[in-house]
């Protein structure tokens, strides 16, 4: 997908995994006619399947707890090598996580059996916190031209906040994108997906990224540093945000013959004029502190990348927020409920 500018075409939104974005529940029915998944919850199990959320190597469905009625996320791991699924056994260790910009794990069953396609096959679920108004990469699909700086930099304060929080317990989410920001009640940003987490005295990382995040010594298998691997993801994740969609570049994709990622190191100023100019604005579209910004979280080098706490000083960063019930106020106008 890409959008066309005055000169160069700059790159949107990477193809994304996921079924048509979950609109706002308002009933908590379980009704038969409600199933539309492959998946089919066991008669002795307290959940009731709806319909799926995401597709993806580990699909998410929108599940209904039968007692109590109340809606939740349920994350499937089928068994490999007839075992619990690595990533599902490296994902229960980040249990006892607990931030408001963290989505949380409710529980999780290590062995279950579940009707797929006629047969019953061994899996492993987690039951998360539903998150009703989706992800943040349907939001800015749908209504960024909407989003102005005020909010882009309010979400953004939650995003490092979230992650402020993992690197404080020795955590790091290793896979910051779009798709892993959900917004849950009360428009409440939450990270989520932490199958490909580490902890601090993990030695390999169960993942090299996805394309278009990840940092250069993580695609090229160098990565010590998983807290500056991080920062640059969050440096990346801002740059769409502000950019309404555009990444800042694709790996080993060039366009009209520039590297975007090369002048992005090499030739800066270029960089953001290219960027201006394919998104129709002006020179003052990325303003310096901002790009101060995102140029110190993505540098080359992870031991030149900022830490949490160098983010927050930062000028661009302490401009103009919302406060929370202005953020909800702002986030009601744009869902229109």
């Amino acid at each position: 997908m890409s959008h066309s500018g005055r000169g160069l075409r700059v790159p949107l939104f990477p193809q994304k995994k996921t079924i048509s974005e979950t609109p706002k529940q308002t009933t908590t029915s379980c009704s038969e006619s409600d199933h539309e998944s492959s998946f089919e919850e066991t008669l002795e199990e307290g959940l009731c399947l709806l319909h799926k959320i995401q597709r993806s190597k580990f699909p998410v469905y929108l599940a209904c707890l039968k007692d109590s009625k109340e809606l939740c996320a349920l994350k499937i791991f089928p068994y490999k090598d007839s075992r619990p699924h690595p990533s599902f056994l490296n994902e229960i260790r980040f249990q006892f996580l607990k931030h408001p910009n963290i989505i949380q794990m409710k529980y999780y069953e290590l062995h279950k059996e579940m009707l797929h396609k006629n047969s019953y096959i061994k899996v492993s679920t987690i039951v998360l916190e539903y998150a009703p108004y989706g992800d943040l990469y349907s939001f800015l699909a749908k209504y960024k031209a909407q989003m102005g700086e005020i909010l882009i930099r309010t979400i953004f304060h939650k995003i490092v906040s979230g992650l402020e929080y993992l690197h404080t317990c020795g955590i790091f989410d290793f896979d910051l994108k779009l798709e892993n920001i959900l917004i849950g009640e009360d428009y409440e940003i939450k990270i989520c997906d932490f199958d490909t987490s580490l902890k601090d005295k993990d030695m390999v990382p169960l993942s090299s990224g996805t394309p278009n995040y990840r940092p250069p010594e993580l695609s090229q298998g160098t990565c010590k540093d998983w807290r500056a691997a991080d920062i640059y993801m969050l440096g990346v994740l801002l740059f769409v945000l502000k950019a309404k969609g555009a990444m800042p570049y694709l790996e080993n994709q060039s366009f009209k013959g520039i590297c975007l990622k090369n002048l992005m190191y090499n030739n800066n100023e270029n960089f953001w004029s290219v960027h201006s100019e394919s998104l129709n604005q002006g020179r003052d579209f990325f303003s310096q502190e901002f790009r101060e910004l995102f140029n110190s979280l993505i540098s080359q080098s992870p031991d030149d990348r900022p830490s949490i706490e160098t983010i927050k000083r930062t000028k661009w960063f302490n401009e103009q927020i919302y406060n929370q019930q202005e953020y909800c106020e702002e986030m009601k106008r744009i869902f229109g409920y």
